[in-house]
């Protein structure tokens, strides 16, 4: 339906899914941090986070790092979707 695995924190739809998604964003960052913290002798916090999990999220095209969009980009998109449907540039 939404065609991505970006799913707000406070989706109000359904506030465990976002909350959870969430949650999957934390414990990779935290995986990702505890393997520079070993090699740099820190202390290592435990994470729920496995390569299987990963490769799950990633198979059906989870995003780990979310970026904003520039409002160029927003336009561009419109405008690509514009031309999908129309055939032309022409708005």
């Amino acid at each position: 339906v939404y065609g991505n695995c970006n799913v707000p924190q406070n989706w109000k739809e359904n506030s465990s899914l976002g909350r959870w998604v969430s949650q999957q964003r934390d414990q990779y960052m935290l995986l990702t941090n505890n393997k520079s913290a070993t090699i740099q002798g820190r202390r290592r916090r435990s994470t729920s986070m496995t390569p299987e999990r990963i490769s799950a999220l990633e198979s059906i095209g989870f995003e780990w790092v979310l970026r904003i969009l520039t409002e160029w980009e927003v336009r561009f998109n419109e405008l690509r979707k514009y031309k999908a449907k129309y055939g032309d540039c022409n708005v």
